[in-house]
């Protein structure tokens, strides 16, 4: 199920992330730093919140 699976809300929050700032991602240079900067959304701590509400123990 997509709710139990933690990689679903990341994809979530790096897709938030690129609609938030898709005019800055228009003018960009370097597209690569801007896909790097959007993965930086998902740190340690926002993994572990996501793998504890799947309900898997840490």
């Amino acid at each position: 199920s997509p709710h139990l699976n933690p990689i679903e809300e990341s994809f979530s929050a790096f897709k938030a992330y690129l609609r938030r700032h898709w005019k800055e991602a228009q003018n960009c240079e370097n597209p690569e730093l801007f896909l790097i900067e959007a993965a930086s959304v998902v740190t340690a701590e926002s993994a572990r919140g996501w793998i504890e509400h799947a309900g898997y123990i840490i």
